[in-house]
């Protein structure tokens, strides 16, 4: 464990940004699984693990950081071919990924970790020993604008960040989504609630103005001005139901590997396309679920 004191509020935000990425982690497994080796699938998954290895070494959880580096390396060797995805290896990968999960839940619970992943990472190990050391490397993704050169890292944040000696170019894949506390956006609804009641009296208000301006060109821009307000308040309005609802693709997703687990179980095929992979056009829509 580091030798500074983790603040709760930091704590949230590593606990939040891992569950993400463990949630991407589970659904690139059960792609490769459902429809074999895919180079940008395989590619796409080292940049969520990269960033869970960097934060975990710099909250000092040291086992969780070396078990997300080996599961990195594996990756990596499945990228460039010299491991091959089988039913046995999916099986152990899931099975490193629950423990994984719980090591991090475990983690942010105690401000330590708790929960060994010494045997997860023996069996990470040991496919990477069975894998030849060299191979071609994954397709290079393209090379991305140049960013600003960093500030030198302190020595546990700058190891704690380092790729992996095999580490092959990979394309990040970064959420075009933000996390926001849910009692900040129903905050700005309430927000917009009172900014409706203003519009309405503004509107009346406006009304009648214009009704003793006569209908001239005050009263013309007064009522133009006033619609202006109206409609974008509107927009304003449906923008935040919008945000405030949960796609219910968000619902579903997290099914599939309840039902893979489930199925191998019992000996049987999983393989069916996850339900509620789109996200309803209108935010009005009866097939939405709310948060």
């Amino acid at each position: 464990m580091s030798d500074f004191q983790i603040s709760p509020e930091l704590l949230n935000i590593y606990l939040e940004d891992a569950r993400a990425h463990l949630e991407a982690l589970d659904h690139a497994l059960l792609a490769l699984e459902r429809e074999g080796l895919d180079p940008e699938i395989v590619s796409g998954i080292l940049g969520p693990l990269h960033t869970l290895k960097g934060n975990s070494g710099m909250m000092g959880f040291g086992g969780i950081k070396d078990y997300v580096h080996r599961l990195e390396d594996v990756f990596v060797r499945v990228g460039q071919g010299t491991v091959t995805l089988s039913g046995p290896l999916f099986d152990r990968l899931f099975a490193g990924a629950s423990a994984l999960r719980d090591a991090v839940e475990q983690a942010c619970r105690q401000r330590a970790e708790v929960r060994n992943l010494e045997g997860e990472r023996a069996v990470l190990e040991a496919i990477l020993r069975q894998a030849p050391e060299t191979a071609p490397a994954l397709p290079a993704a393209t090379p991305p604008t140049p960013a600003l050169p960093a500030a030198p890292a302190p020595p546990a944040v700058a190891e704690a960040a380092a790729p992996s000696a095999i580490s092959a170019e990979y394309v990040s894949t970064r959420s075009n989504m933000v996390r926001v506390d849910f009692s900040q956006l129903d905050h700005l609804l309430n927000l917009v609630g009172e900014l409706i009641i203003h519009r309405t009296k503004l509107h009346e208000l406006g009304r009648h103005l214009a009704e003793r301006l006569g209908g001239g060109r005050e009263a013309v821009e007064l009522l133009s001005a006033v619609q202006q307000v109206a409609s974008v308040s509107t927009q304003l309005q449906e923008t935040v139901m919008d945000i405030r609802m949960l796609p219910i693709r968000h619902v579903f997703e997290r099914f599939p590997r309840l039902v893979r687990d489930l199925a191998r179980q019992q000996g049987k095929d999983w393989k069916e396309s996850p339900p509620g992979s789109t996200r309803p056009s209108s935010t009005r829509s009866a097939s939405r679920s709310s948060t």
